[in-house]
């Protein structure tokens, strides 16, 4: 899938240029002609990057940056200024409202692809790591795992969590009882990716840590239910993985 790249620019000529340009590299391209109209559109196409003028009629570029990074969810996306501005003052404002790069005006064509590449490698590559997938088939114990946590990211070490459990398309990862992160990724991708001697499936939608296991209980009916450090309940081992459960037993 090509990267959604939105432009937002009030000068027509250059829209149409920095729209030639990047659609040669590929990418998908959204143009706009005004500050309100980006904010909405952002909204609707969740772009992989943006380039946004600075001076525009209406909402200028300063609000746009501002009102996107307002939702956690668009933090990373990379922002590119597009201005004929130079003062340091400026400048410095746009990088604390969140500005990756600035480009200036009259631009040079290879310069502007070099920064949207450049910018977009970094955040496919960070977005990668924050769904948790580094690329790699295996994680280590010791390995960290990047989750979004409201405005932050926050790193989790793998040997750190507690138990995982299914949510449809979507898991938690619990890191105690009340703190957990959401993640859109399978229960079996964790599986395939978890270290195999800390993590064991004991229902078709759990996965737990056996370093955090406090306690197996076997219940009146004969079923079984396991109990965590950090966490009061009980989880509920199905019969179909009960081999699992006897090999955890053997480590307790």
């Amino acid at each position: 899938m090509n990267n959604k790249v939105l432009v937002i620019e009030d000068e027509k000529g250059i829209r149409d240029n920095i729209k030639l340009l990047l659609e040669a590299e590929k990418y998908e391209v959204t143009l706009v002609s005004g500050g309100e109209e980006g904010i909405k559109k952002a909204r609707e196409i969740k772009p992989d990057l943006i380039i946004c003028d600075i001076l525009m009629p209406g909402i200028d570029g300063y609000e746009v940056i501002k009102t996107i990074n307002g939702s956690a969810n668009n933090k990373l996306i990379p922002f590119i200024f597009l201005t004929a501005k130079v003062e340091r003052a400026d400048l410095r404002k746009g990088m604390e409202l969140g500005a990756d790069d600035y480009i200036f005006k009259p631009y040079d064509a290879d310069e502007l692809t070099r920064a949207v590449k450049c910018r977009l490698d970094k955040y496919n590559v960070l977005r990668g790591i924050i769904d948790g997938d580094i690329g790699k088939n295996k994680y280590k114990a010791n390995d960290k795992i990047l989750f979004r946590t409201g405005n932050n990211i926050e790193k989790v070490v793998v040997e750190n969590i507690l138990f995982i459990s299914a949510a449809r398309q979507y898991t938690n990862i619990f890191i105690d009882e009340k703190k957990k992160h959401v993640v859109k990724k399978s229960l079996s991708k964790w599986e395939e990716m978890l270290p195999a001697d800390l993590f064991i499936r004991i229902h078709r939608a759990l996965l737990v840590n056996l370093n955090h296991v406090h306690k197996v209980e076997k219940t009146i009916d004969s079923t079984y239910k396991v109990y965590l450090h950090k966490t009061d309940h009980a989880l509920e081992v199905s019969r179909r993985y009960f081999k699992n459960l006897k090999r955890l037993m053997k480590m307790n």
